[in-house]
């Protein structure tokens, strides 16, 4: 299976807000009908042409102090999302490796992002194997860049 990993387009948004109802996550589907969810860095992964995953991150650089393990410049990731039907096809992976690439150009060093709750095993298996550790006393994960590149090639 062929998948292309892009930024959001327009074209994109009715395949992506289906991704987002049929997952329920209606408070994100109400917020992209609303002309949303365009503010940071949205990715989509396409399979024939066909929304099957989403990533929303901030490249730019984000600091807090709660993961100061992880000196600036970093970057953080908001969201991930695969298609349920379509998980452990390598979308999760493809999608944060574009990512990752996407931050490496803009000179940043590491990645954090805070695992969703919702199946938190499956979530925290999947981050782990890409590099992702806990940051002590914070609730997130983190990675180097070169890490997160080296660790979801394909």
């Amino acid at each position: 299976m062929d998948i292309e990993v892009t930024l959001l387009a327009e074209e994109h948004r009715a395949g992506l807000h289906a991704l987002l109802t049929a997952v329920n996550w209606g408070r994100l589907a109400q917020e992209l009908a609303q002309g949303g969810l365009s503010t940071h860095s949205p990715y989509v992964a396409l399979s024939d042409g066909k929304v099957v995953g989403w990533l929303e991150g901030v490249l730019t650089n984000y600091e807090d102090t709660r993961v100061s393990l992880y000196p600036p410049p970093q970057t953080r990731i908001n969201y991930v999302l695969t298609a349920p039907s379509m998980r452990r096809a390598g979308i999760g992976s493809a999608l944060l490796h574009r990512f990752a690439a996407d931050a490496a150009v803009a000179e940043r060093s590491f990645v954090v992002l805070w695992a969703d709750e919702r199946e938190p095993g499956a979530r925290l298996a999947f981050f782990a194997a890409c590099g992702f550790e806990p940051i002590p006393d914070s609730g997130f994960l983190g990675v180097r860049v070169d890490v997160l590149l080296a660790n979801t090639a394909r």
